[in-house]
């Protein structure tokens, strides 16, 4: 669901996708050190 709303707004509505991501990235970022072991305590790890 996520990649076709991705898709979606990438191509039509840039500037309305840029401010969405701001709030979007930092979530998928806390799921991922949640997720995985090794980006617990890594913060720039999990961005990259």
């Amino acid at each position: 669901m996520l990649v076709g709303w991705v898709n979606y707004y990438g191509r039509f509505h840039r500037s309305a996708f840029r401010r969405a991501l701001r709030t979007v990235d930092p979530f998928i970022v806390r799921w991922a050190q949640r997720k995985y072991k090794r980006l617990r305590g890594h913060a720039k790890r999990a961005w990259g």
